[in-house]
């Protein structure tokens, strides 16, 4: 469960880094270094932190926000950090990410067909079905635009 928050970029820490490179190539010796390094609180903070940056949709030209995640493995290898979209929808932990972050989710309307009736990953366009790429293509932006 995630705990804690701060501000991307609020200030800087003292990192220390350690690493093994191989003393000859294929071997199993190892020569290890460590260093003390100075990071931004982003990359040295283990917390998903919400970014002043923002992709824009292609389509509907909204503006979705970024989140810096590190690596799970953040403790074994500081290097190896992601960001991704700050979609609210794709698993169990980018669900916990967003409510940790109070993204808000991307406005749209969803019509339930029948009681107790669940939208998994997919909508069928009927609008769509049977046009050109070139009709598909048009139809399909007008109606995310609504949304």
């Amino acid at each position: 469960m995630l705990q804690a928050k701060s501000e991307a970029n609020s200030s800087r820490h003292l990192v220390l880094v350690s690493s093994s490179t191989p003393l000859r190539p294929g071997e199993a010796s190892y020569k290890t270094t460590t260093r003390l390094s100075i990071a931004s609180s982003t990359f040295a903070s283990p917390w998903p932190e919400l970014l002043d940056l923002y992709a824009i949709h292609p389509v509907t030209g909204r503006h979705i926000p970024l989140v810096y995640l590190p690596d799970e493995s953040a403790f074994a290898s500081v290097l190896e950090n992601t960001a991704l979209p700050g979609f609210s929808s794709l698993d169990a932990k980018a669900k916990e990410v967003a409510a940790f972050l109070q993204l808000p989710r991307a406005p749209g309307v969803v019509e339930f067909l029948e009681p107790g009736f669940f939208l998994i990953n997919a909508t069928p366009v009927t609008q769509i079905q049977g046009l050109t790429s070139h009709e598909a293509d048009e139809i399909s932006r007008s109606i995310l635009k609504i949304s």
